[in-house]
């Protein structure tokens, strides 16, 4: 087999590439179960300064557990309606918050400040 003259430097240096990457594994502190017994989705998470999370999304059972909390839907149709989470850092909800209406309502979007 004939290799150009440059493979073994160009392989040499793809194995150092290789080598030098670092690869950061994933932790999980907790993991939680939140919903009811038809479809719910969380779109978008946030992190304030305290370590707690923000979740929102949507959910269309009548009825959503998170924690201690239990989230009503206010839609008789068999819309969505919006949801609002916060987790401490331990897991445990802080508080829960339904939102909505006659119609579908989705929570897309969270972030936090100071």
């Amino acid at each position: 087999m004939h290799f150009h003259r440059g493979f073994p430097y160009l392989a040499i240096s793809f194995i150092l590439l290789v080598l030098s990457i670092s690869v950061e594994a994933q932790t999980w502190n907790w993991a939680k179960k939140a919903g009811g017994p038809l479809s719910e989705e969380s779109q978008s998470v946030a992190s304030d300064a305290g370590g707690n999370l923000i979740i929102t999304g949507c959910f269309k059972s009548k009825y959503f557990t998170a924690g201690a909390y239990t989230l009503v839907n206010k839609s008789d149709s068999g819309t969505y309606d919006a949801m609002v989470i916060k987790y401490n850092s331990l897991g445990t909800v802080l508080w829960a918050r339904s939102i909505g209406g006659s119609g579908s309502d989705y929570g897309t979007s969270v972030s936090v400040d100071a």
